[in-house]
């Protein structure tokens, strides 16, 4: 039973790892795209960086958790996002703060 399970974990890691790097090769794919056309072309946000993580994590790899925040740094598609939303909340408590005083 239990080389089952480690199986269903290598199994269910690479796919989310493969899928990963498609979406995070996709995303890079837009840039250049919108780019080289000067036209906005559409990234797939978060999907790319949290499959990632998912498949780092599940995998029965000891070194893998050292790792597992890797993918959504990579990605273009989650960096923005997660540094855009951590930007607003400091700002949002500063000025809050502020307003208290």
């Amino acid at each position: 039973m239990n080389n089952v399970i480690i199986y269903f974990r290598w199994f269910l890691g690479v796919i989310c790892l493969i899928a990963s790097a498609i979406v995070i090769i996709c995303n890079y794919a837009m840039i250049v795209q919108s780019y080289v056309t000067k036209k906005f072309h559409s990234q797939i946000p978060l999907i790319g960086g949290i499959l990632g993580i998912i498949g780092l994590v599940i995998a029965p790899i000891k070194l893998s958790w050292y790792f597992c925040l890797l993918p959504a740094i990579v990605d273009f598609g989650t960096l923005p996002i997660l540094a855009a939303t951590g930007i607003d909340y400091i700002l949002r408590n500063l000025r809050k703060n502020t307003h208290k005083e």
